[in-house]
């Protein structure tokens, strides 16, 4: 009686374990698209599981929270991947999502500006020099310069320093200093021996190899007004 009771439990026992269900695996993001420094919560939509594991894709520890949260702090796409457990950890379902991180607007104008900055870094070949005056926005006749130089540059280096090389190989230093996307301070005496005073200046142009920045200015100082101006332009080359 008692070895039929418990082959009677056993059988039970193996038809309990055969019918328990296999584990699914589902969860979702807060957002699909976070910024850097954002909190992203992982809501776990998961059945017949007992334990989770997340990998958030970014190279950090993993978590055994069933409805973690993490803070993404570089821009990116990652892959985060739920794995969720049967109880004794025989069974085991998987499933991923994606979060493309990314900086806020104020973040992205920082890091847009600073790239820009960098783009000044290098040696920059003096090309050329032109000298305007400006009545009622015409151009006087007869009172314009403009000089070609071959042989002076500017090394703009990356803690604002300018180191300045004449015709003769002579060597000068400077400072300069992106005010914002378009415009530029540079003490400088005098540029290649034209006698124009540094100051202000407006990038009209700034590639990865070329740069033309222009000074306005009138006899009365600044602000500049259409109706008696005089407009220096510079372009370099690298």
């Amino acid at each position: 009686m008692k070895k039929s009771a418990f082959l009677l439990l056993t059988v039970i026992a193996l038809a309990l374990a055969s019918c328990t269900k296999d584990p699914t695996s589902s969860f979702s993001a807060s957002s699909a698209d976070a910024k850097v420094g954002e909190v992203v919560t992982f809501t776990d939509a998961s059945t017949d599981g007992f334990h989770h594991v997340y990998d958030f894709g970014d190279g950090s520890e993993h978590s055994k929270a069933k409805n973690p949260t993490h803070v993404y702090w570089q821009v990116g796409t990652y892959t985060v991947t739920q794995w969720v457990y049967s109880k004794n950890f025989k069974k085991v379902a998987e499933s991923t999502t994606t979060v493309t991180v990314t900086l806020d607007t104020e973040d992205q104008a920082i890091e847009d500006f600073e790239d820009r900055q960098e783009m000044f870094v290098g040696t920059w070949s003096f090309d050329s020099w032109k000298y305007e005056h400006f009545e009622d926005g015409t151009i006087v006749s007869g009172d314009t310069q403009s000089e070609s130089y071959s042989s002076s540059s500017y090394n703009f280096l990356d803690f604002f320093q300018i180191i300045y090389t004449d015709e003769d190989g002579n060597k000068s230093a400077y400072g300069w200093n992106l005010i914002d996307d378009t415009h530029l301070t540079i003490n400088v005496p005098k540029f290649a021996g034209n006698g124009f005073i540094g100051g202000v200046y407006e990038v009209a142009t700034l590639t990865s190899s070329s740069l033309v920045i222009t000074h306005t200015h009138t006899e009365d100082g600044f602000p500049p007004v259409d109706k008696d101006k005089y407009v220096n332009t510079y372009t370099f080359s690298k």
